[in-house]
């Protein structure tokens, strides 16, 4: 197998899944996990990642509560993504720990009675040392409707009434399912609502966290008002009357804010919040219709969605389906120019305010990075440009040099006629041309035919050329001499011998 895992303890390299083979890693029983999921900035991982729970081998951590932790695992061997939820125990506060315990229990009780395309799927149920955890199906690229709606603002974006339309509806698709089982959540929120991108959706809509779900068949009172302000109903904190009609009025709350931009009770406190949703004078529609222009088919539905009675409510998801699709057709019919787009900046908390202002202050400091390091270069340039100036300035004045005379070249002599090449240039001496001059002026030379005597003259011109004028006469005279006079033993033709 490949070594492509990581040890979280010794960072030794494996197959992920497989044991570290390191002798302290095996007895804490550390497994390779994928580097990728390891923390990259030198920090210490969660003490249960690279261990495994029956047959999920925990690689990463995907967040913490008051409840547990829950951990991104890989079914081994297999290697599938899966969400587990780890129960924390408390040995210390018994009582409590009941609760939780209670609770844990429910929420997977309830998403075992559950099956629907936009609800997380219970894959398992156990315990380990003591403490109960569930495996939930892993909404792979996933984001939750409040950092989806928290982004948009940060970046200016604008959500239109279609996209809000959308988000809603299978939103109340899936509600609608948990209520034919008599499961009602208790606790929607934009945290618990995810958006994950499949092919043909890119905002497809999963239901999270069953933990505060409720079994309506049972009865409708709680004994405890459990939940989260915000998104209480009104019959949540007087724990009583709890139904279908309360997890539709959250729904009715998050439909105000992707349509307005602006949270219906603004209360700075919890208590504030539940006072407001108590008081039947308070009409949350009436604060805003003023600022926010909100067309009548939109006040009418908040007002019936957000009513403090149950019975004066949508009652069922069909019920409120219908009165979403009828809302946002009126919307997009008459009222397009005012709702279809909604600035999402009134729905930014003071952690996202804080976070937008680190951002703008991170984008400053590289802009003003960049131009102090634009500053440098053209100070660097210039100071380049000073010093060269100044060295010309000090340099003498050089002379342009003159450019070099042009080489002609020398005319070529025309190549003599008849042979006389050779004796051209053997007459180059002085002197020599002149006996040259002579001796042709006498018919003599290659003209006459007889090469031997050419030779000898050449010879004799050339001595002659490096001797006196007087010696060149008498070499001259001999040479006529000696042309005239025939050599002994031969004729005057060369043939007889003299007596």
């Amino acid at each position: 197998m490949e070594d492509n895992g990581t040890c979280p303890l010794c960072e030794g390299a494996g197959p992920v899944g497989e044991p570290c083979r390191t002798a302290a890693c095996q007895r804490r029983e550390y497994r390779y996990v994928p580097a990728e999921h390891l923390p990259r900035d030198g920090a210490h991982p969660d003490a249960m990642v690279g261990r495994a729970i029956d047959e999920y081998l925990v690689v990463a951590v995907l967040g913490a509560g008051g409840f547990g932790t829950v951990y991104l695992t890989l079914q081994l061997p297999v290697l599938m993504p899966a969400a587990l939820k780890l129960m924390h125990r408390d040995p210390r506060d018994p009582a409590m720990e009941e609760v939780k315990l209670q609770k844990f229990k429910q929420e997977a009780q309830a998403l075992a009675r559950l099956t629907h395309p936009h609800i997380v799927r219970l894959l398992k149920y156990g315990v380990r040392d003591g403490a109960p955890y569930m495996v939930m199906e892993y909404v792979e690229g996933g984001r939750t409707l409040k950092r989806d709606l928290a982004e948009r603002a940060l970046r200016g974006e604008q959500l239109d009434a279609a996209g809000a339309h959308h988000i809603l509806k299978q939103l109340v698709d899936g509600l609608d399912a948990a209520h034919e089982r008599h499961v009602v959540h208790r606790d929607i929120k934009p945290e618990n609502i995810m958006l994950q991108p499949v092919a043909g959706n890119p905002d497809f809509v999963r239901i999270l966290d069953f933990g505060l779900a409720k079994f309506v068949d049972e009865r409708t009172e709680t004994s405890m008002a459990m939940g989260t302000p915000v998104y209480m109903a009104p019959e949540q904190m007087v724990r009583r009357n709890i139904g279908p009609w309360t997890d539709l009025y959250a729904v009715g709350l998050i439909a105000f804010e992707m349509m307005t931009g602006r949270r219906a009770y603004a209360g700075k406190t919890a208590q504030e919040i539940v006072t407001l949703k108590l008081d039947e004078r308070f009409d949350p529609v009436g604060a805003f219709a003023g600022d926010l222009m909100i067309p009548a088919p939109a006040q009418a539905f908040f007002r019936k969605a957000l009513a403090v009675k149950p019975e004066q409510r949508y009652r069922t998801a069909d019920e409120l389906r219908q009165a979403l699709r009828d809302t946002f057709d009126v919307i997009e019919r008459e009222h397009a120019e005012g709702m279809l787009s909604v600035d999402l900046s009134g729905l930014l908390t003071s952690q996202d305010l804080r976070r937008k202002s680190l951002l703008e202050t991170a984008a400053i400091s590289q802009q003003e990075a960049a131009l102090a390091a634009e500053r440098e270069a053209l100070e660097r340039a210039r100071r380049d440009l000073e010093a060269e100036r100044e060295r010309l300035r000090s340099a003498p004045a050089a002379v342009a040099a003159p450019p070099p005379p042009s080489r002609r070249p020398r005319p070529r002599r025309p190549l003599p006629a008849h042979g006389d090449g050779e004796r051209d240039r053997a007459a180059r001496g002085a002197g020599g041309r002149r006996a040259l001059e002579a001796r042709r002026h006498r018919g003599g030379g290659a003209r006459g035919g007889d090469r031997r005597r050419d030779r000898r003259e050449r010879r004799v011109v050339a001595v002659v050329g490096r001797r006196g004028p007087r010696a060149r006469v008498a070499a001259a005279r001999g040479a006529r001499a000696r042309r005239g006079r025939p050599r002994a033993g031969r004729g005057r033709r060369g043939g007889a011998a003299r007596a």
